[in-house]
This record gives structure tokens, sequence and C-alpha cells, in this order.
């Protein structure tokens, strides 16, 4: 078994046990003793990480699973005074953790130190990087940077003088993972200034709204700045395949489920395209042998590494697409099915995903029991969807940047501020990138102020 399927094991096992009472109490109890350890050696962060962690696991059973020491603890380190979240940020720069991200990044060029941003020569221009201006800063008129990803957080504090920073800026925050019971939140919410999370999930933006302080929710996420220009109606495209699945090779994406699916129903359904890339060690390999044992794997088509362009022509000849994590937030491969008008069937259990966006024109839920089921009533019934024509009047790169730009702007003015400039209208593709050509130039002319706030 290699390191990523030792992983899933693991975590299999925990996700299991978390249904278990007594299981429960164990985690509880050496959270605790972490805790305790923690405290011992006054690592604030370590013993706040220890609390959301578990605050974060028990509650996706259920809230009121949650210890109450956990409650207790994030009242003991977090009581609203700025004294105490000014220990916890300390606590965090001296971390391993921080020392790393410090030592990386400086010794990336300025450009890409300014921008969180990996080095690549030569960088293409357009390329951004995990730090965006979204709104350059003027007298009387905050900026707004975007942070892209949950550990750019962790960098951003670790690189910038975040309290100066706020005074000039706002901050919108897009994670990249299910649960927001985080530390990195409890970061954004003791600054002085407005910071909006996007928490496309309905208990994630709940809470959000029950931290307060800084931090205001925003219904966005990842898959919602799709630019549908990149893709085309697939209603005329002739269907080669029953299904598609966008999703990379780790097993807790659940071709497994499908699979064991696709025997049940002893070649009711037609060929089916998997899309996916190398990831932990798991390549397309692993992917065929499990098809193999399952006696599918004529019935299947493996596409790795390839083009958008080519995942494009893969998504529009498909009938329908499927998505099978029971915990998973970010997920883009669902907006680029419903704008090929290509309808989704989700996983019930899946944690993450806005329930809103599956609804009667775009797809629907399966429980794993009845997936063989959902998916033949699916196919069968493909043509009744309108998943493009819902995609283009809820969501989109456009219709997601004006939505923010408006919550901004009555931010702005409620706190007294003059607005002359909205936001620049940005894309997920998949990394993020600015919707038009002046406006990149504009940001990269900010981006050049941001290093008097850099950490020395």
């Amino acid at each position: 078994m290699n390191f990523g399927g030792r992983l899933f094991f693991l975590y299999e096992m925990k996700e299991a046990s978390l249904t278990n009472s007594f299981a429960r109490l164990c985690f509880s109890w050496l959270a605790r003793l972490n805790v305790w350890r923690n405290t011992l050696k006054l690592n604030l962060y370590g013993v706040l990480s220890t609390a959301l962690r578990i605050e974060r696991d028990f509650s996706s059973i259920h809230p009121a699973t949650v210890p109450t020491w956990v409650h207790r603890v994030k009242r003991e380190i977090l009581p609203g005074d700025r004294r105490c979240w000014h220990q916890l940020l300390l606590s965090y720069r001296k971390t391993t953790l921080a020392h790393t991200h410090q030592k990386k990044y400086c010794g990336f060029d300025m450009p890409d130190r300014l921008r969180i941003r990996q080095p690549k020569n030569p960088p293409p221009p357009e390329r951004q990087g995990d730090l965006l201006v979204l709104k350059p800063s003027r007298p009387r008129e905050k900026g707004v940077l975007f942070l892209n990803f949950d550990e750019t957080v962790d960098k951003f504090f670790a690189l910038y003088d975040a309290e100066r920073l706020a005074k000039n800026y706002r901050i919108v925050f897009e994670p990249s993972a299910w649960g927001y019971q985080q530390v990195r939140m409890f970061f954004l919410q003791g600054l002085n200034t407005d910071v909006i999370i996007e928490a496309q999930y309905r208990q994630d933006f709940e809470y959000i709204e029950t931290l307060g302080g800084a931090l205001k929710p925003k219904r966005l996420g990842a898959g919602d700045w799709t630019d549908p220009d990149l893709f085309q109606s697939g209603k005329s495209t002739e269907k080669k395949y029953d299904l598609v699945m966008i999703a990379n090779w780790l097993k807790w994406k659940r071709h497994k489920l499908l699979f064991q699916a696709m025997k049940s129903l002893q070649g009711k359904l037609g060929r089916v395209a998997l899309i996916g890339y190398p990831i932990e060690g798991r390549t397309s390999d692993e992917i065929l042998s499990l098809a193999i044992r399952f006696g599918i794997e004529k019935q299947i088509d493996i596409f790795e590494n390839i083009s958008a362009i080519k995942v494009g022509q893969i998504i529009r000849s498909a009938k329908a697409g499927i998505l099978l994590s029971k915990k998973e937030g970010a997920n883009r491969g669902i907006y680029e099915c419903l704008f090929s008008d290509v309808p989704v069937l989700l996983a019930s259990c899946n944690i993450g995903v806005n329930r809103d966006h599956i609804n009667a024109m775009t797809g629907m839920l399966s429980s794993d029991a009845e997936l063989a089921e959902a998916i033949i009533a699916m196919v069968e019934r493909y043509e009744s969807f309108q998943p493009r024509n819902w995609a283009l009047e809820n969501t989109g790169a456009a219709k997601s940047s004006a939505r923010l730009n408006v919550f901004l702007k009555k931010l702005a003015v409620a706190s007294g501020e003059v607005w002359t400039q909205d936001i620049f209208p940005k894309k997920n593709a998949p990394a993020p990138l600015y919707l038009r050509e002046e406006h990149r130039l504009a940001a990269d002319r900010e981006v050049e102020k941001l290093a008097s706030y850099l950490l020395p």
C-alpha cells in the first residue's frame, strides 16, 4: 500500500469510528492530552488547532457531539480582546510552519513573494498567485485583497504585517476545503477590517456568522468563479458517454463506489469517462486495477493530465456528470458540467457543495445505497435538465464578481468611506485570473506597494 493508500485507510478508519460514541470519547481524551501538552509549552496556536480539529470532525456528525471542553478552550483563548488575539498570532509566528513559510518565500524574487506565488521561469504575464489585488487602495477608500486556498492565510500572516495592511485594505478569502473550524479563521476575525469569507455550504456560512468580528460570510465558492465563455453547450453534441467523472485519483473521490454501482447494473449503463491526474503516488494504473477487480474495465475510458480543451470536449459528450466525495467544498468540476449543459449527480452525504445549486434544473442527489438506480434515472432523463440556462442566470465569474462588488460597496459605505472604483472581476481557470487585461496591469502596479507591508 502506497503512502496515499495508507493515509486513506487511516482517514476511513477515523471517519467510520466518529459515528461511535465510545470512539469519539477516545478521540476527545487524546485531543485533551494534546491540549495539555501544548498548554505547558505556552503554545496557544497548538491548543486552539487541536480544539478546532475536534470541533470540525465531530460537528460533521452533529453539532451536539462537540465536547464542552472545546467551547471552553475557545472562550479562554479568544475572550474577545486584542491582547489575546496578539498572543495567538505571536504563538503562530513562533511555529515551525510559520518559519518555513518565511524562509521559503523570502528566497523568492519580490514579485513572487508579494503574490504568494510559486516561481515559474519565465512566468506567463497573466499568471497571478494566491494573493490578488481586487481593488487598489486610495485615500478614504480601502482597497481589496483576495486570498486563495486555506494555506495562503497561514502564509499571509507569516509574511505580512496584517494589522498594518488591514488599515488600507479589506480581505476576501476563498477557502479550499469543507469545514471552517480552523485557526486561520480566528486570525482573520481579529483584523480591524472587513474580511469576506466565501462560504458556499450553508453550515459553513452559519458557522462564520456565529464567529462575528471582522468576518462577513458570503454564499460563494470556488466553482462560482468559472468563466462560462470557456464552455459550450453540449445539448447538440453526440453522447459518447453516459457519465463523466472529473476527479483526481485519490481514494476519497470514491471511484470504487461508482464501479460497484456499474457492476450491479450488469451492462445497463453505457460508457463512462474518468478524467483525473496523479496525486500522492496514485496514478491511473490504480484506477484501472480497481476497474478490473469489478469487471467493468471495458466500460471506462481513463484520461490523465489532459488539456482544458480536451476536458471540455469530453464533458460535452457525456449525458451526466457525477461527484461522489463525502467531504469536498471547492469542487469546480460541477460548474464545468453545468456550463457545458451537462446535469450533475451528487452524493447526498456530501459536505461542502452548495445544495442550492443542485436542483430540478441542474441535477439530482443520491444516497450510496440507491446510486445505481439514480444513475439510470439520470441517464434516461438527462435531456429534461437545463443546467446551462440555470448557471448563466445564477453563477459564473461575472455574476459572482458583481455580487461581491455590491456586498463590498455596502460595507464601505456603511463605514463612511467613499466608493469611486469597483473591484476587478476575476475568474478561476483553474487558478485565479483577471477577466480583463487592463485590470491585470492596474493590479500589478498596486501589488508593488505591498512590499512596504512585508514583515522583516
